[in-house]
């Protein structure tokens, strides 16, 4: 039995529950046909949790109160519960339906609410909230984390309050809102998904991320040979999502000397902007403030969930890093637009 420092309880399910029938979703926009979607993701059919389509489809409170949860066989079903601590998958098919995760990680390093191991292939988590503590002292820098499990997949989920909040590989996050706001203060790169040498799909996605004091960090990132460099062999695919944030929106081969082996899949994807300078960077808060945003100053919270802004271009540098650009082979790059406008973005 894996135990966990520091949790009082730890709970362990046997039994597999009945499959809920699908629920309505929003259905998808049409990439490109409309403009602003940033101030409110929801209206444009992205993941919010304003909006009610991610997440839990009842309020935390109400969900039967649990501690820590270890996974105990193949095929189990973890639902309708309000988790004080972590969840451990360790077994084969393991479904998480329905829950919240909140689990105080002390800012340190290598703090996990839900993590995976290797054995546990083919895990769904989908409709859940997954959360450190808070954004500062209790954040995780972990929100998920994969050690090499094949085909899990998050669905419909709402990640917050964590570094790099979607860790490891490989993935697929489809219809999910990750808010890496978390770790603050520590110095700890933060990025919505990481991945290193690995296998990442996001499809519909909402992927922020706030800036802090190190703009060394990207929305999605992809690593390579745990930032030692070498040939990439990250294989990456965003589609139809809306990215705001980062050093860089997107950087997909960090450290990388070749292309290697690496693909990328880059299309239909929205990247917000702070369009109008100056912009303001305010240290105490690690807020900008962008200068005649809408007839300003207003701080960008304005323009996004996020009280603490974002950075103009798509990115403190700009909006992509570490990319091989088409017509590199195995490399796509098309229908992406800037959201405020509408306009296409090249790949650079």
């Amino acid at each position: 039995m894996l135990l966990v420092a520091g949790v009082s309880a730890v709970v362990l399910l046997t039994g597999a529950a009945t499959k809920r029938g699908s629920e309505a979703r929003v259905v998808d926009h049409a990439s490109g046909a409309v403009s602003g979607c940033f101030a409110t993701p929801g209206a444009c059919g992205f993941p919010d949790p304003a909006y009610g389509n991610v997440g839990p489809s009842s309020r935390c409170s109400s969900l039967r109160a649990s501690g820590t949860i270890i996974s105990t066989s193949s095929g189990q079903t973890i639902e309708d519960r309000d988790v004080s601590g972590q969840i451990i998958i360790q077994n084969p098919k393991v479904t998480v339906r329905d829950v919240c995760v909140t689990y105080d990680g002390h800012a340190r390093l290598n703090s996990t609410a839900v993590q995976l191991t290797r054995s546990a292939t083919d895990a769904l988590i989908e409709d859940s909230d997954i959360a450190g503590a808070n954004a500062a002292t209790g954040s995780v820098e972990q929100a998920v984390s994969n050690f090499g499990a094949a085909g899990a997949v998050l669905d419909h989920d709402y990640i917050s309050n964590c570094g790099e909040c979607v860790h490891d590989e490989p993935w697929v996050v489809e219809n999910t809102y990750v808010l890496a706001n978390g770790m603050l203060g520590t110095g700890d790169h933060m990025e919505p998904l990481y991945v290193n040498d690995g296998t990442l799909v996001a499809q519909h996605d909402t992927l922020l991320l706030p800036p802090s004091t190190n703009p060394q960090v990207a929305v999605v990132f992809g690593n390579v040979n745990d930032g030692n460099g070498g040939r990439c062999s990250n294989h990456i695919t965003v589609a139809d999502s809306l990215l705001a944030g980062g050093g860089f929106s997107i950087e997909l081969c960090a450290h990388a000397t070749s292309v290697g082996t690496s693909t990328m899949d880059i299309s239909a994807d929205r990247f917000a902007r702070c369009i109008k300078r100056p912009v303001i960077y305010d240290a105490s808060t690690g807020g900008t403030a962008c200068s005649g945003y809408r007839g300003g100053p207003e701080t960008l919270a304005d323009a996004g969930r996020d009280p603490s802004g974002y950075w103009p271009l798509g990115g403190y540098y700009g909006y992509d890093a570490g990319v091989y650009c088409p017509p590199v082979p195995g490399q796509t790059w098309t229908g992406n637009v800037w959201d405020d406008n509408g306009a296409s973005i090249g790949c650079r």
